[in-house]
């Protein structure tokens, strides 16, 4: 089960407007208003492309900055549609551009259910929605999603429209599945999926396993025992601990997210990109949750618990609970721990706990991390730096921070910032 939490990671604040109007890459209209947009594709014939972002989303800034930027990207985007970008947030900073569009992003969210970000839409000349896409910092790959969009027949809304009309053929079903994913349809990807691999005879192909990983969320998915006889064979395939990681988190949703939040709900922003939201219930009796594992999943039940621990900690900022059950799992784990996410556990101390008696547990890890590596991570050591900068190794900080961007190719500059703070006197 992956640790779900959308961490904020020192960054750099770009200009995404600034990124996205260079002349190589994706025109985008000044338009004031979603009506004139639409008046302009219907009097051009062309299909709208809405590029739906915010001023804090971290994707959409790279893909402004790596993506629309480029050449080839501009000249099929300029040719075949008409380009809208609209920041969705609202800031203290925001022009009269951006906000002769408040009207519009609320008719916009409502309709179409617009709530993760970046959300790439695409509209017909009669302001109909018929497809959507999903990030993709492979130029080449996102030139080819973008595609599906210029042909009725390839757009998802025409293929959700011969789903309803009671099409099941099993290509139609297997098509329909991965285009619900990339339109970020993920209620409907279940659906379509278990459809599909309920007329397969062998389960274990290569192309059956991959839609299992991306589409089991239960353990009535017909794909969920796949996960359990066979993780050896998906681990295989998809990487390593692939199996055991979709496992526990399906465990956890059923067995012990209900007792952990109230109004539960779990929100997905794209793939691998979800949060868990919900009022916390207090006094959880984790002898109860953890009996109950053991009972029913014995062989996941201790991964479970501790992951759920650390999770429910965090949401409590309770740091004492969270260092303790930390450093339960780096115990359970004994040298097979995963790196990135111990790096995570500190870096959450790091940015979230205002107890500076925490630190040098945080350190304390992840110096576990930079010991334990097999090449030197310039993002392990950056963390490492800040943590010695916190708990008063100055010195010691400015060293690790300056190595950093040596591994970063001599320049990154927020690292830099971060190391003139460092040797600033205040």
């Amino acid at each position: 089960m992956k640790f779900p939490i959308i961490t904020v990671f020192f960054i750099v604040i770009i200009n995404l407007q600034n990124a996205v109007s260079q002349q190589s890459g994706i025109n985008f209209e000044k338009a004031t208003s979603w009506t004139k947009i639409k008046e302009k594709s219907k009097k051009e014939n062309k299909i709208i492309f809405l590029d739906a972002y915010t001023t804090w989303c971290i994707p959409c800034k790279e893909m402004a900055v790596n993506v629309f930027t480029k050449k080839e990207v501009g000249d099929f985007f300029n040719e075949n549609f008409i380009n809208i970008a609209v920041q969705f947030d609202k800031t203290k900073k925001d022009n009269n551009n951006t906000k002769s569009w408040y009207n519009d992003i609320e008719y916009l969210k409502k309709t179409y259910k617009i709530n993760s970000y970046p959300s790439y839409l695409f509209f017909n000349t009669k302001g109909e929605l018929v497809h959507s896409i999903s990030a993709n910092f492979n130029p080449k790959q996102f030139i080819s999603d973008a595609e599906k969009a210029l042909k009725p027949a390839t757009q998802y809304a025409t293929l959700k429209r011969l789903f309803e009309n009671g099409r099941r053929d099993t290509s139609f079903l297997s098509s329909l599945a991965t285009s619900a994913q990339a339109n970020k349809d993920y209620a409907n990807v279940a659906i379509y999926s278990n459809l599909y691999l309920a007329r397969q005879e062998n389960l274990l192909t290569p192309k059956n396993i991959k839609l299992i990983t991306r589409s089991t969320s239960k353990t009535t998915d017909i794909g969920y025992p796949v996960l359990v006889k066979n993780a050896d064979l998906v681990d295989t395939l998809m990487g390593r601990g692939t199996a055991g990681e979709l496992v526990k988190t399906i465990v956890f949703e059923e067995e012990v997210f209900p007792l952990l939040k109230k109004n539960r709900i779990k929100k997905i922003f794209g793939i691998g990109f979800y949060e868990y939201q919900g009022e916390n219930n207090k006094n959880i009796d984790w002898n109860a949750i953890d009996l109950n594992l053991k009972t029913k999943y014995p062989q996941y039940a201790s991964e479970v618990l501790n992951e759920s621990k650390i999770m429910y900690y965090q949401w409590e900022r309770d740091w004492k609970g969270y260092t303790e059950a930390v450093n339960d799992y780096i115990k359970m784990s004994g040298k097979g721990f995963e790196l990135g996410r111990i790096d995570t556990y500190a870096r959450t101390v790091l940015l979230f706990c205002d107890d500076p008696s925490y630190f040098p547990v945080a350190l304390d890890w992840s110096k576990k991390v930079l010991e334990a590596q097999d090449s030197e991570k310039p993002w392990f050591i950056n963390t490492y730096s800040n943590l010695l900068f916190k708990v008063g190794k100055k010195q010691e900080a400015i060293q690790s921070m300056e190595k950093a961007i040596r591994l970063s190719g001599s320049s990154n500059p927020q690292y830099e910032k971060e190391l003139k703070q460092m040797k600033s006197p205040n």
